[in-house]
């Protein structure tokens, strides 16, 4: 079933075959709108007034779905995303208050729609047990047909708010897949999507590319005066694409639009590498701490005061408040509280734990 793919859990995660499918900000809306249902459908006396017709509705203004779903600064964004569901079948919106004088918009998902869709887009079947839907979220985000070896990091790594940041204000959001070519589309080219990847279709993946990029480019220099006006898009579009095919075509307004892109991708690289770094630190800091908790504990009376008298010597330590309340601490087999008192004994003691040199 198409739920499969959306959690009934707070979000750590997005997964990689809606993302692929629909796009990240489709995923992301349909993500943290699912949550919600969920919360509504898991109690339904709470929350009776927000089911109709059977189904459970979620009801948003523009100022809370710009804060609660991580777009974008303004609700341009959310508007494209959300009429871009709407179009799909995907998404239902109703204004369930409307006779009330109340315009608010109420959101619920065609289930049954978007699992077809998925279906469609993907040619996989999305009935399948997603275990592991947690797992490659961000690698999958980064490009589409890139391993995890080629970027080299684990697959088990969670898309946090500092990557969900960078990708978020990417106008590079959606990896669109045809039967022959990945490419990914600058935002400027999302109303033509589907002509894009038609035209493209049957080019290497990196000349198809090259062209969307063209596409992208010339679009964004038309809008900013650089060139004239683009007439009939559909057509040049496919023009543009046969251009690649019989050997005239010249990549020169896409230039921008593909180091803007590898830039993105070198920025979301880096964020991964720093996020892993920093959860590598913290779970060395907490098996660390652990090992002196245990080191505390069991080292009889004399070794404690050996501890304690070795603590204090601790050049770190700059008054007497600090140095007393660190030796007591010791003494109670107990690590201070204060980071600064906290760090002292650790790496004091940390080359007294037995068998553990690297802590």
């Amino acid at each position: 079933m198409a739920v499969a793919l959306l959690f009934d859990e707070s979000p750590i995660a997005i997964s990689p075959t809606l993302c692929r499918a629909l796009g990240l900000p489709e995923a992301v809306f349909l993500q943290q709108l699912y949550f919600r249902l969920h919360q509504k459908h898991s109690n339904p006396t709470t929350y009776a007034k927000y089911r109709v017709d059977g189904m459970d509705w979620v009801f948003w203004t523009q100022k809370e779905l710009v804060a609660e779903i991580p777009l974008g600064k303004s609700f341009g964004p959310h508007r494209r995303v959300i009429d871009r569901l709407r179009e799909m079948g995907i998404l239902l919106v109703r204004q369930l208050k409307a006779a009330d004088w109340d315009h608010t918009n109420h959101y619920s998902i065609d289930y049954r729609k978007l699992e077809e869709e998925i279906s469609r887009l993907t040619n996989s079947d999305v009935s399948i047990n997603m275990k592991h839907l947690h797992r490659s979220a961000r690698l999958m985000l980064i490009d589409g047909n890139e391993s995890a070896a080629s970027v080299s990091m684990s697959d088990t790594v969670h898309i946090t708010e500092n990557t969900t940041k960078i990708l978020t204000e990417s106008p590079f959001q959606r990896t669109t897949t045809t039967q022959q070519a990945n490419i990914k589309l600058h935002s400027v080219c999302q109303e033509y999507r589907f002509v894009i990847e038609k035209a493209v279709s049957g080019l290497d993946d990196e000349l198809a590319q090259q062209v969307a990029d063209e596409i992208a480019g010339a679009m964004v220099s038309a809008e900013n005066g650089e060139r004239p006006k683009i007439r009939g898009f559909p057509g040049w579009i496919k023009a543009v694409a046969n251009s690649a095919r019989n050997g005239t075509f010249c990549f020169q307004h896409g230039k921008p639009i593909a180091r803007a892109r590898q830039n993105q991708k070198r920025k979301i690289e880096l964020a991964v590498v720093q996020e892993q770094t920093e959860s590598a630190n913290e779970e060395s800091r907490t098996a660390r701490n652990k090992a002196i908790e245990d080191l505390l504990t069991s080292a009889p009376q004399d070794k404690l005061e050996e501890f304690a008298q070795l603590v204090s010597q601790s050049p770190s330590l700059q008054n007497s408040r600090q140095r007393t309340a660190t030796v007591e601490s010791v003494l109670q087999r107990r690590l201070p509280s204060g980071p600064l008192e906290r760090s002292v004994v650790t790496t004091t003691l940390a080359p007294l734990i037995p068998d553990n040199p690297q802590l």
